[in-house]
């Protein structure tokens, strides 16, 4: 997992968790017998959590990679789906059925959860960070033939819709982030390469179905 400075990369190997510096080469083992599994290199730390299978990632541990300090952030006990803006992310149901029509937040600091958006009838998911730090959130609407929605949430339950429309012409899979903004990559080879600006202005960078492979800066 390649960090967000793009200088450094963390790996799990046998003896535990990694940190490289791609400028020196440096390769040092910062933590031997990892309570989970890598997760996320964040600006804050390398995020590490139990894979849960359906109940999603169990508890969550984060590592400063400099000072090998690790500290659990939410026990095991608190199931979540992603991470993103500052919090966990959470769907409901839980199961394959009925539908997840919930998305709750989970503030890493209190350990509370708050609904952040629910709408009957639809399938929701966080889908990551715009380039302002806010949550984005989308959701498709089970009444429509499946019309889809991209929206930032400023709040519980504030949204600013980005972009509606079929499917396939709503970025969707999220990528790479970088000075430039969002870069969603093709869900299929006749999607194009969606890039979500920072004025949350999504353009067609291309007409193809390519996938973008890090951040460029």
């Amino acid at each position: 997992m390649l960090a967000p400075d793009g200088k450094h990369y963390t790996y799990q190997g046998p003896d535990g968790v990694h940190n490289v510096d791609l400028v020196t080469g440096a390769d040092r083992t910062v933590l031997s017998n990892p309570p989970g599994v890598l997760l996320q290199y964040a600006d804050d730390g390398i995020y590490l959590s139990k894979y849960g299978a359906y109940a999603g990632h169990l508890g969550l541990w984060r590592l400063n990679p400099q000072t090998a300090e690790l500290t659990q952030v939410l026990p095991e006990s608190v199931a979540f789906d992603e991470l993103g803006s500052g919090a966990a992310w959470y769907i409901e149901p839980r199961s394959e059925a009925p539908t997840p029509s919930t998305l709750y937040r989970i503030d890493l600091t209190t350990r509370q959860r708050q609904v952040w958006f629910s709408q009957p009838n639809i399938w929701v998911v966080h889908l990551g960070t715009d380039p302002l730090g806010r949550p984005l959130v989308g959701w498709i609407d089970l009444q429509t033939s499946g019309d889809t929605t991209i929206a930032t949430m400023t709040a519980a339950g504030q949204s600013t819709v980005i972009q509606r429309g079929p499917q396939e012409t709503v970025p969707w899979l999220v990528a790479a982030t970088d000075s430039h903004g969002l870069w969603f990559r093709s869900g299929q080879a006749k999607w194009p390469l969606w890039l979500l600006q920072p004025n949350d202005q999504v353009i067609t960078v291309a007409q193809a179905g390519v996938q973008p492979l890090g951040a460029c800066n």
